[in-house]
Formats: structure tokens, C-alpha cells, sequence
């Protein structure tokens, strides 16, 4: 439907913005923006006006290994390039589309958190001098490449977000780098020689073994629980054959 209201409809070339939020009834300000874009502007305007702001940049590099979907990619990627936000709810996903999905399971102040911010993230879109209609787009891309790049954002307990550029991502991610190197170094500058510089390389080495052990391990273990779990249940998400109360 969003394929044919986008390419079959004349109308669709002044579209300028899109917010497809998709949830649960059982839901409670959990709503988290997923992916945004083309280009950073739309995760810039949702930082400056969202009154419950939960986002993360990281989001968006797995959400395409997730195996689902939404309308942004019609919107945003496959026939729009249209600038908006993909808006998704995190709780209570074993209620989606069941029956058991019932206005009961609303949970009080969830469509007033949800109203807010839709309401301030409707008037900062289109107070912004970057909402153009596609042939605008257009014309902005070919002039001005670097507003394809995504930003990095990510919220605090939905209490505020915090946003910067990529070019400033560059320079803040590789400063732990830099410690991580230069402390070792420095507390053992006053007894340097040949010795120190193969103890200060083998802290180095054991150090990153044991992080790499750890992160295939935090990956390793919930996969393999998942399909030990899958093959004693016979059903992918079993959970659905239940009824709720």
C-alpha cells in the first residue's frame, strides 16, 4: 500500500516528511527511533524537540540484520528518499497483532507521552529550514554531498539526547584508544629499558585477549540458549500460542 500511495499518486513528490510509528498497546514512553534519515537532520530535529527522547544511532546498523520491516524503507530508501524518522516500541511485541492486542492493556499516560512528542517533533519539521519537497532534495545532494552523513545520537535514561557528528565521533571514539595505549606507557616510564617494554606489551596483548574472549563469548551464548531453546520448542515464538492475561 505505501509502495503504490507513493509511486502511483502525483501527490507524492511534494511529500516532505514521514514519522511511521508502530507499537503495541502495552507501551509506556519505550518508544524508540530506529533509523532516520536521509542524512542527519531528521535525528538532529528529534534531539532539539523530542519531550521524551529515546534514540540510538547503533540502532540503526542492526536494525537491518533484524529480519523485519517497516514502512520507512518504502519511504525513505526504495522510492522516496523522503527525510523522516522510523519510530518503534519496545515492549510488550508478544501482544502485536493478536488478539490479545486490546485497548486494556494501555498502560496510563502512554498516548499523552506519545502525543507529546509527536506534537513537538510535527512543529519542528515543519519549522525547519531543511524540509523540501524532492526536486529541493535533489537539488541540495548534488550541491552538498555531506548531507548524507548519519550522526551519532544516543538518549540518557530518556531524559535528554546527546548528538554530534560523525567528524566529532572520529575524534571522541579514539581518544580511549589513545589512553588505553599511552597510560600503560607513562606509569612505567620511570623503570623503561627492554623488560618493561615486553611486560607493557604482554599486559597489552592479555588485555585484548580478554575483551575479545568476552565479546564473542556475549554473542556466542545467547545465540546458541536461543537454538538449544528453539529445538526443544519446535516454534520460533512460541510465546504467541498463549494466552496472556
Amino acid at each position: 500500500m505505501v509502495r503504490s500511495l507513493y509511486t502511483k499518486r502525483s501527490l507524492s513528490k511534494f511529500v516532505r516528511n514521514f514519522q511511521p510509528p508502530k507499537s503495541t498497546y502495552y507501551q509506556h514512553r519505550d518508544d524508540l527511533v530506529c533509523q532516520s534519515g536521509p542524512g542527519s537532520w531528521p535525528s538532529y530535529v528529534y534531539a532539539q524537540s523530542a519531550l521524551y527522547p529515546m534514540a540510538n544511532s547503533a540502532a540503526q546498523d542492526l536494525f537491518g540484520i533484524i529480519p523485519g520491516d517497516t514502512d520507512y524503507r518504502m519511504f525513505a530508501q526504495d522510492f522516496g528518499d523522503i527525510p523522516g524518522l522510523d519510530i518503534i516500541f519496545l515492549l510488550g511485541g508478544y501482544f502485536y497483532h493478536t488478539a490479545s492486542d486490546t485497548v486494556e492493556r494501555l498502560l496510563p499516560g502512554s498516548i499523552q507521552a506519545r502525543g507529546d512528542n509527536l506534537l513537538r517533533l510535527i512543529k519542528a519539521f515543519t519549522n525547519s529550514s531543511n524540509l523540501q519537497n524532492a526536486h529541493e532534495r535533489r537539488l541540495r545532494s548534488a550541491v552538498n554531498k555531506s548531507d548524507n552523513v548519519r550522526a551519532v545520537f544516543f538518549d540518557y535514561l530518556s531524559w535528554f539526547l546527546i548528538y554530534y557528528s560523525r567528524e566529532q565521533a572520529m575524534l571522541l571514539h579514539s581518544l580511549p584508544v589513545v589512553i588505553f595505549f599511552l597510560v600503560p606507557l607513562l606509569l612505567r616510564f620511570p623503570t623503561w629499558g627492554l623488560t618493561c617494554c615486553f611486560a607493557t606489551f604482554y599486559d597489552f596483548l592479555k588485555g585484548m585477549l580478554y575483551h575479545t574472549s568476552a565479546i564473542l563469548l556475549a554473542i556466542v551464548f545467547p545465540v546458541a540458549f536461543a537454538v538449544i531453546r528453539l529445538l526443544f520448542s519446535g516454534q520460533s515464538m512460541n510465546w504467541y500460542v498463549f494466552a496472556y492475561s
